[in-house]
Parts: structure tokens; C-alpha cells; sequence
């Protein structure tokens, strides 16, 4: 049913934009209608200030050289994530329920995981900064540009732009080209960055009602569930050893308690705000998996069996049947830099590089139905006595979490997809005329050793059948992953 009123409006959509471009309204608004359904609307507003901010141009050169580079990584890595999906996507087995069509369309309130408000908001945000940046590059090597636009289809913006004078483009040298192009992308990935260190003092003014562990879920007939322990519920005692993270836990089941063993553990629920005490006897860690294998026919239990045991599982072992554990304030802290966390220099710069790919992939909208925090782990912690805790609050807290959220996440798919090389997006661009920088500095060296001397045309030719080559492998990587889900 939903489809049939997105069809309808889709429909008044385009006869809409159909009768006032024949009564010469989008004439009078400087719009124009693209393939029968986009709005292109331009505007010069924006571009005194782009003036005024482009004025010292030698540090938007310096800075668009390293965005440059910058991009030329993120290129590479966007190219193996997408390559690396591409080849396991013929290796994973059929998914019996596939996604729906609407989870796999980043719009705000039409996917269900990213909500209109702050997705629609940071959206925006993320698009004026891209395109500003590109016009910021181009006056900063004396490019003009006509006009600041806009991508309509409906109330919803598909994309903005910076119109450059398009003589002026083609002629600039292929390195400011590029400058250009990587612009827009770069930027979005540096607010990404910046809104990631903001993150750390938001958290940081932050801190847990109640001090213990918690788990997402509980094993079916396990100790946890036949002792009455829910999800989300808060474990701060074993008997009468306070824990305050997974690992204290862990370490506590392993050399402190053994199978059959009887305990006492307190429990604070924060909805209730009270705490209870309940008694458990730990099941054996060995027999649980063992029994696990018992119920599948293709697992082989010897061989199981001896896996289980490299990996330090014996019998014997405590077993207390959660899934999911984490501290009271997992929910938030799992958001914040390593700036702000305990551990080696190795291991802080190692999370430092995957981060961002976390927030997209792990802690994704998808795991907390298009929330940042999940809603009962947000519960769990309060605004401390800093002065940042005291001015925001708990509520302003989240509140600026959320935006921040949004904002990396946005930006990150925005800046990362642009990536891809395949045109028209920027990293398309961008991968033609570096190809052709390759293939001139191949002509060049030819000369010098004289053993080959094609025309300079032969190089440009040779850039387009390259981007040709890779622009149908980024798409075959881009579409087979979705096919084969529905195959």
C-alpha cells in the first residue's frame, strides 16, 4: 500500500513540474526539468560569500592537496570494500527473507532506519558543505562559478551542486581538476572526523546510573533466563563482588566459579529504579556448545569438541547463558574516539583507522531501529556534575549525541560513495584524469627510452576505455550484491 501512494505522488510529482515548465515558471526560477523528474533549480545566492571565504586561495590550494590525497586512500579502500562485496556475495548462501526495498534506499523517513528529522537535517548540512567546497576550490584556482544549485525530486533533495564555468573546467590542468573534484568528498569526511572528536566530550560528560553489566539477550532455558534475569537489566553483585564491566565478569565465572555452582547476583532495573537479588547456578560452558552441536547434523563433534578446547573452552567452566554483555554505558561510550578510552598506543591508532567503518557497519541505525543508543541502554546513564553535564543535561546530552551521530554518518556515506570511481560521481572524475596522468607520464617515458611515442590523444583515449573498464565493475559491484539477495 505504501508503494501505491509513493507512485501517486511520484505521478502529481511529474505533472506538476510538466505545467509550470510550459507556462514558463521554471523559466522565471532559473530551474530546469532533467530526465522527466528532477527539478535542477540554480541560485547565485552563496556565491559573495563564497568570495569572501576564498580570499586567502594559497591555503585552500595547500588544503586541497591533502584532501586530495586523502581521497586517493579513501578511493582505494572504497574499491577493495566494494570488490571484496562483490566476490562474496557468489559465496554467501541464499538469505530466505531478503531486506526490503525501502531499508536499501538511504532517504530519510522513506527507509525506516533513518529517521526524517535528524537524517533529512544532516543531509542537507552534509550536501551545502560538499558542494560549497567544490566551489571553494575552484575560485581558489580561478575558476568561476555561475551558479550554487539544487536536485529536487518532490521535497526531497537527491543532490546539490557548484556550477562551474564549464570552458573554464575544461581547461584547467588536470591536478587542479582533481583538486576540484576530490573537494567536495574530502570535506565531508573531515566533518565526519571533527564530529567523531566532538563525540568524546559528550561522553565524557556522561556517566552510568548504576555501575555493572548488562546483555542484549539471554540464551533460551539458560541459567540467566530460568533465574528471571531480563534484557537490558543491570548486574552489579556476584554475591558480594561488585562488577563493573564484562571482563571483571568474565574473569569472576572463570577463576572464581565452576559448573554448579550456586550465587547470589543483584540486579538494578532501571525502568523500576530498584534493585532485587536472585539466585543462579551456573551451567557447564563445554556441555552447553557440545549440546549446540548435538542439534545440527552436518556438525562433527569430535572435531568440535577439540576446536572448543584451542580456544580455552573446558568442561567444567561456568556458564552464565547472556549474549550481547557490555558495561552500563557501552550504549554511548562504543560511539567516542580512543582518545578517550584505555589501551595500547597500537591498538588506540588500529581503532582510530577503523572507526568511522564501525559507525557505519557495527553500531549502524539498523542494530537500534535508526537510533544512535539504543533506547534502554540511553537509560542507563546521566549527565555528570562537569560543567558540560550541568549546562546540557542528560536530555541535551543525547540530544547533541544524536546530531552528532547523524552527522558522521551522513557525511561518511556521502563523502565514501562519491568515492566510488565510476561517473558521474567525483571519484569517477577523479579516477579519469589521474588515469590519464599515468598514461601521460607512460608516454613521456616511452620518449625517453624510445621504445614507444603514441599521440596525446592516444593517452586521453586510453584514460576513458579505463574508467569505461572500471566504471561497469564498480556498478556490477554495486548491483550484483542487491540481485543476488533477491535471487
Amino acid at each position: 500500500m505504501v508503494w501505491v501512494w509513493v507512485l501517486l505522488a511520484l505521478f502529481a510529482w511529474i505533472v506538476l513540474i510538466v505545467r509550470l515548465q510550459q507556462s514558463g515558471t521554471l523559466d522565471r526560477w532559473n530551474a530546469t526539468r532533467m530526465l522527466g523528474i528532477i527539478l535542477m533549480i540554480r541560485s547565485e545566492r552563496g556565491l559573495p560569500t563564497l568570495e569572501r571565504v576564498s580570499k586567502p586561495r594559497r591555503f585552500w590550494r595547500y588544503w586541497g592537496e591533502f584532501t586530495l590525497w586523502t581521497c586517493r586512500i579513501a578511493m582505494v579502500v572504497m574499491i577493495g570494500l566494494l570488490l571484496l562485496t562483490l566476490f562474496s556475495s557468489f559465496l554467501r548462501p541464499t538469505v530466505a527473507e531478503p531486506p526490503s526495498p525501502r531499508t536499501l534506499v538511504a532517504v530519510p523517513g522513506l527507509n525506516p532506519m533513518i529517521p526524517l528529522g535528524w537524517g533529512l537535517a544532516a543531509f542537507i548540512v552534509a550536501l551545502v558543505m560538499h558542494e560549497f567546497a567544490h566551489g571553494l576550490q575552484a575560485r581558489a584556482h580561478g575558476m568561476r562559478i555561475r551558479s550554487f544549485g539544487l536536485l529536487l525530486l518532490g521535497p526531497l533533495p537527491l543532490g546539490a551542486f557548484a556550477e562551474p564555468e564549464h570552458e573554464e573546467l575544461l581547461k584547467a590542468p588536470r591536478h587542479e581538476r582533481q583538486r576540484l573534484f576530490a573537494a567536495g568528498p574530502g570535506m565531508n569526511l573531515q566533518i565526519a572526523v571533527l564530529c567523531m572528536l566532538l563525540i568524546g566530550p559528550i561522553v565524557g560528560a556522561m556517566m552510568p546510573i548504576q555501575e555493572g553489566v548488562h546483555a542484549r539477550g539471554m540464551v533460551i532455558d539458560g541459567p540467566a533466563e530460568e533465574s528471571g534475569i531480563y534484557p537490558f537489566e543491570i548486574m552489579t553483585h556476584v554475591n558480594d563482588t561488585s562488577i563493573s564491566g564484562p571482563d571483571e565478569l568474565r574473569d569472576l565465572m572463570k577463576h572464581e566459579y565452576a559448573a554448579n555452582d550456586t550465587v547470589t547476583i543483584t540486579i538494578y532495573n532501571v525502568s523500576s529504579t530498584s534493585s532485587r537479588e536472585i539466585t543462579l547456578t551456573f551451567a557447564d560452558r563445554m556441555e552447553y556448545y557440545l549440546s549446540e552441536c548435538k542439534q545440527d547434523p552436518t556438525c562433527d563433534l569430535a572435531t568440535f569438541e577439540q576446536d572448543l578446547e584451542e580456544m580455552g573452552v573446558k568442561s567444567g567452566q561456568a556458564f552464565i547463558g547472556i549474549s550481547g554483555m557490555a558495561a552500563s554505558d557501552d550504549g554511548v561510550a562504543r560511539l567516542s574516539l580512543p582518545l578517550f578510552e584505555d589501551g595500547t598506543t597500537a591498538e588506540r591508532i588500529l581503532f582510530s583507522l577503523t572507526h568511522p567503518l564501525e559507525l557505519l557497519i557495527i553500531p549502524s541505525p539498523w542494530m537500534n531501529n535508526g537510533r544512535a543508543v539504543h533506547p534502554d541502554q540511553a537509560s542507563m546513564v546521566m549527565a555528570d556534575t562537569s560543567l558540560l553535564g550541568s549546562i546540557l543535561g542528560t536530555s541535551g546530552l543525547m540530544f547533541v549525541l544524536n546530531g552528532l551521530f547523524w552527522m558522521i554518518w551522513t557525511n561518511l556515506i556521502l563523502g565514501l560513495f562519491n568515492l566510488i570511481p565510476l561517473v558521474p560521481f567525483d571519484g569517477g572524475h577523479m579516477f579519469r584524469d589521474r588515469l590519464h596522468d599515468w598514461m601521460e607520464h607512460g608516454r613521456r617515458l616511452g620518449q625517453k627510452v624510445n621504445a614507444w611515442n603514441w599521440h596525446p590523444i592516444r593517452s586521453e583515449e586510453l584514460a576513458r576505455g579505463g574508467v569505461r573498464v572500471m566504471g561497469c565493475l564498480m556498478a556490477a559491484a554495486l548491483l550484483v550484491p542487491l540481485i543476488m539477495l533477491y535471487v
